[in-house]
């Protein structure tokens, strides 16, 4: 009896065990989600960490998910979004069920942002502002000087040329430094110094991996290098004819220039991956430069003497539809688009100065933001 007993009580654990197993998985799944909505995206996209762990990348719109997860409470925290974007509810808690799959949906909102603009003063240092003109702050005090500020893709550091010996003052034509710094105007970094040349004018890569700038090394005539944004691996990125002006298109994969046609100089377009070379305008005898691609990659901006005065021109990225936006006896020069592409900040000294002005993206509504009795210009605008 006492056997039988056990017997019994020894098939009763195995069936309980067994009863156990048939629960079913005791781990389960997170399927994340994230919708972005609004204004002036964030391309970096964004970070996705789990209970506090290392967070994963997943861009403004797509789905994850996180497998293998202990059955039981957890918390999601969606981080990395631009200044300009906001999400509700974050982190987000979530209980993963043994064998399902748990959703948690995210709902970005970015909104239009004024930014901020960089230009260099008539001292020759390199300020910023507000995009309505207010907050004018200086960021650089370089003993010779500073020129061709421009931005990081995310905001947090601009590049320029530091002056570091001057052969001809009247050109600019000397020895420069190429240098990062932050926002506000700390922790400089020289990126690479540069041999007798005209000014570098750089100009940072979308994803920030690598800066374009201006180069007349001995026996280039002039070209256009990258250096990786770290300063290492510098090397020549156009061959043919003397080249000016940078500015890249929003999705990294061309560069517009400024190169001799053979009558003039022209804006061209160059492949950063390969050796396309498209030419966009051909205006015999003028001077067409100083390229600017507005943010949806649609237009661009640029300077030409075509009419016989340096004005502000747009045109489609395919170099139809040249149309003037700006005419006045003065010299209008250095566009840069606003964030949202709605308006166009240059500078131009028809007040007898050289100053800084925004425009609406048609050439209306111009409004005058500096008035340093030194002289601005150069202006970069950023977020």
């Amino acid at each position: 009896m006492n056997a039988t007993r056990g017997t019994a009580w020894a098939l009763l654990v195995v069936l309980a065990a067994g009863c156990n197993e048939s629960n079913g998985p005791n781990t389960g799944a997170i399927r994340i989600t994230v919708t972005t909505t609004g204004a002036e995206l964030d391309g970096n996209g964004y970070s996705i960490a789990l209970d506090g762990s290392t967070g994963q990348a997943i861009p403004v719109n797509d789905t994850i998910t996180l497998a293998g997860l202990s059955a039981g409470s957890h918390h999601v925290l969606l981080s990395g979004l631009a200044v300009n974007c906001a999400v509700a509810a974050n982190p987000r808690p979530v209980q993963v069920v043994g064998g399902a799959t748990a959703q948690v949906a995210f709902s970005v909102t970015c909104v239009a942002t004024p930014g901020r603009i960089l230009f260099r003063s008539g001292g020759i240092q390199i300020h910023v502002m507000n995009a309505d003109g207010s907050a004018q702050v200086q960021l650089t005090s370089d003993s010779l000087g500073a020129l061709d500020p421009n931005w990081s893709p995310d905001g947090t550091m601009f590049v320029y040329s530091s002056i570091r010996g001057i052969t001809d003052p009247v050109f600019l034509r000397g020895y420069y430094a190429i240098v990062v710094k932050n926002a506000d105007g700390s922790g400089a970094r020289t990126l690479v110094n540069l041999d007798d040349t005209f000014e570098p004018a750089p100009a940072w890569s979308p994803d920030g991996s690598k800066i374009a700038f201006f180069y007349d090394q001995a026996g280039s005539g002039g070209q256009i290098f990258l250096i990786n944004g770290d300063g290492t691996g510098m090397r020549q990125f156009t061959n043919a004819g003397a080249n000016i002006g940078v500015a890249w298109s929003p999705d990294g994969s061309k560069i517009a220039l400024s190169s001799y046609g053979g009558s003039g100089y022209d804006i061209f377009v160059k492949d950063v991956s390969g050796s396309s070379l498209t030419q966009l305008t051909t205006t015999a005898g003028a001077t067409d430069r100083f390229p600017s691609w507005s943010p949806d990659g649609a237009r661009i901006a640029f300077v030409s003497d075509r009419d016989g005065n340096e004005e502000i021109y747009v045109m489609n990225a395919d170099g139809s539809g040249q149309t003037r936006l700006t005419t006045d006896p003065g010299v209008d020069y250095a566009p840069t688009w606003s964030a949202d592409g709605s308006q166009i900040a240059f500078h131009s000294d028809r007040s007898g100065t050289l100053q800084v002005y925004v425009m609406n993206a048609d050439g209306s509504g111009l409004t005058r933001l500096t008035n340093d009795p030194t002289g601005a210009g150069y202006p970069n605008w950023g977020r």
